[in-house]
């Protein structure tokens, strides 16, 4: 498959998951899809199945925007910066996310994608403890720098 019909699989794949069509976004798939992630490693179609549903029930509100470099790609390998923005159990987030993509016979066949999941947990924290918790952390991580 061409490059430019990979990076077009890409945006319907990416508009599949803020729509939140699991069949469809697995159709995008093969059968052992393995999705590595800051959550965990998801192999097959059942295990993304399962993180597509948690995603469900966690997003509201999903939206993927590009930034930076936006989507890109060779041969069978496609890279993807975007934004997620949207609402992590009731607090409005926005972190920035890489995904790389590798395709086999015009579906996608392994999938990373890194975020800052100390940015989303400041984001999303609630109540005295958990953001005096998460706060902390995100301090002593940038000590120096500040």
């Amino acid at each position: 498959m061409s490059t430019e019909k990979n990076l077009e699989l890409m945006r319907e794949f990416v508009d599949s998951i803020e729509e939140k069509d699991i069949e469809e976004t697995l159709s995008f798939c093969t059968e052992n899809i393995r999705f590595v992630t800051p959550f965990g490693t998801f192999e097959g179609k059942e295990e993304v199945r399962r993180l597509l549903e948690w995603l469900s029930r966690n997003l509201q509100d999903m939206k993927y925007t590009e930034t930076g470099a936006g989507i890109f790609g060779e041969g069978d390998k496609a890279a993807y910066e975007h934004t997620l923005t949207g609402k992590y159990d009731g607090a409005e987030i926005e972190v920035l996310m890489i995904c790389t993509y590798q395709f086999n016979n015009g579906k996608i066949k392994e999938l990373h994608y890194t975020m800052d999941t100390l940015e989303l947990a400041k984001q999303a924290a609630e109540g005295f403890l958990s953001e005096r918790m998460v706060g902390t952390i995100y301090k002593q991580t940038r000590k120096g720098l500040d």
